[in-house]
């Protein structure tokens, strides 16, 4: 039979055995932590970046969008100027044409 030493002795042995277990599972548990830290440091710098180059092309697009409007109303007004001046024209030749129209009329004819 064991005597009190004895078992006092082994109940030491399995409570310092314990201990190392969890101070193992403490520093584990501690560098997983740290580096999911680490990480998560990481990851907000690539979010952070992420959002400012986002509102960089939103600022960007919306300019370029004015821009382009600028321009598609400028085409707009040299296309209407350009209606104009081809209405303009297609009446003059329209004018030409009666009189030339009234010019080969007044002409004798050939004879042959």
């Amino acid at each position: 039979m064991y005597t009190q030493e004895d078992r006092l002795a082994a109940l030491e042995q399995k409570v310092a055995a314990l201990e190392r277990q969890v101070f193992a599972r403490q520093a584990e548990q501690g560098r997983a932590i740290s580096d999911l830290q680490h990480d998560l440091t990481i990851l907000l710098g690539l979010a952070t970046k992420e959002v400012e180059l986002t509102n960089g092309l939103r600022t960007e697009v919306s300019n370029l969008k004015e821009n382009m409007s600028e321009r598609f109303d400028q085409h707009d007004r040299r296309f209407d100027q350009h209606d104009q001046q081809f209405s303009e024209i297609k009446t003059l030749l329209a004018q030409h044409t009666t009189l030339f129209a009234e010019i080969l009329a007044r002409l004798p004819e050939k004879s042959q």
